[in-house]
Formats: structure tokens, C-alpha cells, sequence
């Protein structure tokens, strides 16, 4: 046997001698202790913990459990990735983590056969070899992100081979049996709990999405962030700056503050930046209090040499005022962060004229409001659009503008037609019966402001109904009072996606009373107490519910104008939230 050869072969069967055949953990974690230990790791989330208290109590009524594969979803910096770690700690097992990002060739997850120079076993092989135990938690940590860019939920290109590799380990039929390229023997990875992560569904392969169950972590709300942000994040920072506890103290109303000034984001991420900002801003105070009591001068420090002087008693010291960093108020937090770079919204400050209601949005950063603004022009006023058709001219012409995605345009127009198909009782409602229907010798033009954000979702419709009708009638909308819906031709609402973030945002825009679809009852009857004191919540089945809601005079009975669709006897039932992948979701 020639040496190569030796080599080869006494790394193989170190290998085969290094796996844990018959190897398991499987200890029993009492169920009281694995919700405390969840609970020491996250705040919140209370959805996700009952599923995995779940998982653990299976666990500990079958001998050999099936593998599990959970797929974690949520916005970056939510806690995917140590919520995982979690998993592992409440079931009393090692953890596994394999980076999938960019990972393109299929043999880093199969292994290498023994024939190449440098072969090796698979990052699946090697995990479970450093785990020592055949029932690890394996976290395949972004899993959208595997192959090449834009790859999408196509089999055929860019990541078709790693997604196969993955098709195999995550079914645990197949897994029962994989083989290794390296090993060339099939080994059981069938009780491994696997946990993979993604910030969005949209990237993954159906095949592959149809084998992991999907855990959805919501975005933190403002109260769980202040929490997270005075439990959590500021004693850990405290630790890693060598600073004494309590030389950083946050207030409760400072931290919400804080939050909704300072951040805006889905998860907390930078909010931990800010305060490591703090407590960085905290060692310099503290180094400047030292330098002062050691009495020492700008000259020694220019010329490099330091003389150290006999401490006067004037002299401030590390236990006196620079001791201890307060943060009690806005001004204090303006005077280490600066000003804060998310004022109060609009909606706060001043009144909407006519022609301007308030909508919702939503996206990977959590929720926001939105105006949208309605402007009626006659046709010499109109600014340079392309050239209309002659049938165009005489009815009018409808513009978006405000980076609005397709299904927003298509929104826009879908209520732009009903309007002209129900005006009589629209005006009515708004006390204007006199006023002239939608694109009857005019243009309408619809803007959404902050154009530089890409928009796009069919919730715009029922603001703007508002704000068209409101424009046209000359009558402004009741203050405070948000709306976010899809309309049909018939009139009926239809259920909306991102209801908790878009509450959110609400509540801290200063909107009193939020009109959504009837269909999203679910949605509000699922958010805890908190979430939904200080906003009320108006469900309408039809536009004309809404449009009740929005406006700030009583109804006043006009016959209706043309044909009527709005009976609620006959609306079908609402298709479930829909998902957007634009910057804002509408």
C-alpha cells in the first residue's frame, strides 16, 4: 500500500470510528424548566415558545422521534439565530449551526468522494461529529440565501444542485439513510432536529418549502423593544464594557422613547447599536473624570509624557457626577445620540385638508403610516403625462405617482371605478351631493409622498377612496383615523396582510381609530392586551362602512347613482392575507 493510499484510508476510518452510531442525548428537561430557560433568552414571542414547549413535550413521550424541521421566518435582527440556540438549551442538546449563504456547490453539504485529493466529509457529517450525539439541533442558518442571487423558487437554476442536497436532508424518510459522498455508507440523521432560518419565503424552492413547518416570528412592538432594551440588552453591554451595573441607567419612558425615535426596525439590532453608543459615551465620561482627578494637562498628553499630579478636591471623580449616565428624558437622549432621526409623523402635528387620508403599510422593518394625497385638475392644469387617446380626453385621466408598484395602480383604478359607479351615495355621506362624479371633465392624481420608497400592495385601497372622494367633495376626513383594505368592484373589503405591524405604527403616529377589513377580525382577536389598548378598531365589511368611519359628518340619504354592488348578502368570503415583497407593503 503505497502512502497516499495509507492516508487516505486511515482518515476514513478515523471518521467512521469518530461517529456516534448509537450515540443519542435525549435527556428529560423538565417542561417548567425549558419555558423558563425560552424565557431568559427572548422576550415576547409567545407563539414560537408554545411551539417548541410543544415539540419538547413530544420528545419526551416517543422513544425515537421523528426529526422535526422548522423553518424560522421573521425580518432581520429578530432573534432567529438565538432563538434556535434557545431550542437547543430547553431540550437539553448541542447545537449545530451551518451557514448557508452563498453556499453554491452541493459536495460542502454531501462531502467529497475519497478518489479527490483533500476530500472530506460534508458540513452535515461534520456537524454531527462535533456534536457527539446522533439527535443534535441543526441550524441551517439562511436558508433563502443558498446558490446564486435571484436563483428564486425555480429547481433549474442557480442553486439547483444544493437544493436537491437539502430536498434529501430534510425529508425523514430520506434522511433515515443519508450518505455521505465521503462515507460512501448510509447514516441516520432521521432524529436530528433540524431549524432552518430565512428572512423571506418568497427565495425558497416550493419542493423545499413544502417539507419544514413554518414558524413566523413577528415583529417586536414598541413595549417588548423598551423592555428587550432595558432587561436584556443594556446589562449584557454593561458587562462587555467592563462598566459596574447601574453606570447606565435607562428609564421606561426614555426607552420608548428611545425606540421610537432613534430606530426603525423590525428587530433590535440597532437598538443594541445605540446603546453600546451609550455605554461607550459612559467609559469616555468616566476616562475624562480619571484624567481630571489624576490632574492631568493637555500639554503632558500633546508632548507624550504623563506626569501624574496629587488628586485636589475639587476635581471631580469616577463616583461623583460622571458615575452614573442618566437617561430619564428626550433631552437626555438627544444629548448622546443627537437629534432624532424619526420625528413624529405628520399625523400628529397637523390637520389633513381635504384630499389627504391616512393609510397603513408594512415591510421588513416593521409598519409605518402613509399618506395619500388626492389632487383634482382640469385638463389644461394637468402636468406633462403622456398623450391621451381621444376617448381619454373626454373622460379624464387618472396618474400615480409616488414610486407605486403595479398592484398599487391597480388598486388605485379599482377604486377610482367604483367611485364614478356609486358617487350619489358617496357624496352623500360626505354632505356634498351637489358635487361632480370622479373624472367627469377632470383629472384626478394620486401621489404618495416619500417617492424614493418603492411601494406597492392592495390595501391602498380604501384611503384612496377617501382621500378621491374627499378631494372631490372638498370635505376633509375625520382626524386620527387610519385605513387599510382591498376593495373589490363590488364594493366588499377584502382581508389585508401586516395588521399588528400597521396597529403599531398607528398607535405611534397618534391615530386614535384604525378601520380595517371584517376579515382580519382574527388578526385583532390574536394581538395581546397591550397591542390593542389605545386604538380602536373599526372592522367593515363593505366601502361604504368604511367610508362611514372615515368621514366627520353624519350620512345624509341621497339615492344612489348608477348601479349598486355593495350587498353584503352576497360577499364572498375574504382570501387570506397576501404577501408583498416591496420596500413598503400596502
Amino acid at each position: 500500500m503505497s502512502a497516499p493510499e495509507f492516508h487516505v484510508i486511515s482518515g476514513y476510518l478515523d471518521v467512521l470510528a469518530s461517529l456516534p452510531w448509537r450515540c443519542y442525548a435525549r435527556p428529560h428537561r423538565c417542561l417548567a424548566a425549558a419555558r423558563q430557560c425560552l424565557d431568559a433568552h427572548h422576550a415576547g414571542l409567545e407563539e414560537c415558545k408554545q411551539r417548541v414547549i410543544e415539540h419538547v413535550a413530544m420528545s419526551r413521550l416517543q422513544s425515537r422521534p421523528s426529526g422535526t424541521v422548522l423553518l424560522l421566518v421573521s425580518p432581520p435582527g429578530t432573534g432567529k439565530t438565538s432563538l434556535a440556540a434557545a431550542v437547543a438549551d430547553a431540550m437539553g442538546r448541542p447545537l449545530c449551526r451551518i451557514a448557508l449563504g452563498g453556499v453554491s456547490d452541493p459536495a460542502e453539504l454531501r462531502g467529497h468522494r475519497r478518489t479527490y485529493v483533500g476530500a472530506m466529509p460534508g458540513r452535515i457529517i461534520e456537524a454531527v461529529q462535533a456534536a457527539g450525539c446522533r439527535d443534535p439541533v441543526v441550524l441551517l442558518d439562511e436558508i433563502d440565501k443558498t446558490g446564486a442571487p435571484g436563483a428564486g423558487r425555480s429547481l433549474g437554476r442557480g442553486s439547483s444542485a444544493v437544493c436537491a442536497a437539502l430536498l434529501e436532508l430534510l425529508d425523514p424518510e430520506q434522511a433515515a439513510s443519508f450518505k455521505d459522498a465521503f462515507l460512501a455508507l448510509p447514516f441516520d440523521l432521521s432524529q436530528c432536529t433540524f431549524i432552518a432560518t430565512a428572512n423571506d419565503t418568497a427565495s425558497i424552492p416550493l419542493p423545499l418549502l413544502d417539507r419544514c413547518e413554518v414558524v413566523r416570528l413577528p415583529p417586536y412592538s414598541l413595549a417588548d423593544k423598551a423592555r428587550i432594551a432595558r432587561e436584556k440588552l443594556l446589562p449584557k453591554l454593561l458587562r462587555e464594557h467592563a462598566l459596574p451595573e447601574g453606570a447606565v441607567v435607562l428609564e421606561a419612558h426614555a426607552a420608548a422613547s428611545l425606540v421610537r425615535g432613534w430606530t426603525r426596525e423590525a428587530g433590535v439590532r440597532g437598538l443594541r447599536r445605540l446603546l453600546s453608543r451609550a455605554c461607550r459615551y459612559q467609559v469616555m465620561r468616566l476616562a475624562e473624570a480619571e484624567d481630571a482627578r489624576r490632574g492631568l494637562s493637555e500639554a503632558s498628553s500633546s508632548a507624550g509624557r504623563i506626569r501624574p499630579a496629587a488628586p485636589t478636591s475639587a476635581a471631580p471623580g469616577p463616583d461623583t457626577a460622571a458615575a452614573s449616565l442618566l437617561l430619564a428624558s428626550e433631552a437626555d437622549l438627544t444629548g448622546v445620540f443627537g437629534a432624532p432621526p424619526f420625528p413624529a409623523p405628520a399625523t400628529r402635528q397637523q390637520r389633513l385638508p381635504a384630499g389627504v387620508a391616512n393609510g397603513l403599510a408594512w415591510s421588513s422593518f416593521g409598519g409605518s403610516t402613509l399618506l395619500i394625497e388626492a389632487l383634482v385638475l382640469p385638463h389644461e392644469q394637468l402636468p406633462s403625462h403622456p398623450a391621451r387617446s381621444p376617448a381619454a380626453a373626454r373622460v379624464g385621466t387618472v396618474i400615480v405617482s409616488g414610486s407605486a408598484g403595479p398592484v398599487l395602480r391597480e388598486a388605485v383604478h379599482a377604486a377610482t371605478s367604483w367611485l364614478r359607479a356609486n358617487w350619489g351615495e358617496v357624496a352623500g355621506l360626505f354632505g356634498n351631493p351637489l358635487a361632480s362624479p370622479p373624472l367627469a371633465g377632470h383629472d384626478l392624481h394620486v401621489h404618495l409622498p416619500r417617492a424614493a420608497v418603492p411601494k406597492d400592495g392592495p390595501s391602498a385601497g380604501v384611503p384612496t377612496v377617501a382621500a378621491i372622494a374627499s378631494a372631490l367633495t372638498g370635505v376633509p376626513l375625520r382626524q386620527g383615523v387610519a385605513a387599510s383594505g382591498e376593495v373589490s368592484l363590488r364594493g366588499m373589503l377584502l382581508a389585508v396582510g401586516g395588521i399588528r405591524e400597521k396597529l403599531a405604527a398607528a398607535k405611534a403616529a397618534g391615530i386614535s381609530a384604525v378601520v380595517i377589513p371584517a376579515g382580519n377580525r382574527g388578526d385583532i382577536a390574536g394581538l395581546p392586551a397591550d397591542e390593542r389598548s389605545g386604538i380602536r378598531v373599526v372592522p367593515a365589511a363593505t366601502l361604504i362602512e368604511a367610508l362611514k368611519a372615515l368621514t366627520q359628518r353624519p350620512p345624509q340619504p341621497v339615492a344612489a347613482q348608477g348601479s349598486r354592488s355593495d350587498d353584503s348578502s352576497s360577499a364572498a368570503t375574504a382570501p387570506p392575507p397576501q404577501q408583498w415583497t416591496r420596500a413598503s407593503r400596502l
